[in-house]
């Protein structure tokens, strides 16, 4: 499993616990062109969030929610960020050859 994969899965289910009944009916991921971007997509796609393409979210009829998603590397530590207008999550991961396990607990941030 890539780091990326298994950074995204641990992000996405505690993005699913943190948001509890608050589930957005449908989320758009910026920037969704990096492989960390297109990881968290998946992850959030099998969580069961409707995620959008750009031309997706012009057309949608019902809220969508913006998620921004960006990894900083340094050395062999990553640092995550998972962010909403409700709500921001930060973990740092340690990398290795089979994937990444997290360096920190996770932070939660509500904005309200």
């Amino acid at each position: 499993m890539s780091a990326e994969t298994a950074i995204a899965g641990d992000m996405a289910s505690r993005f699913v616990e943190a948001m509890g009944n608050e589930k957005p009916l449908s989320v758009h991921v910026s920037p969704a062109t990096d492989r960390s971007g297109e990881a968290l997509q998946t992850a959030l796609k099998l969580w069961g969030f409707p995620v959008l393409t750009e031309d997706e979210k012009a057309g949608a009829k019902k809220p969508v929610t913006e998620v921004a998603y960006g990894t900083t590397a340094f050395e062999d530590i990553i640092l995550v960020r998972l962010s909403t207008p409700v709500i921001t999550l930060t973990r740092a991961y340690r990398t290795n050859l089979e994937g990444a396990q997290p360096a920190t607990p996770l932070a939660v941030a509500r904005h309200r």
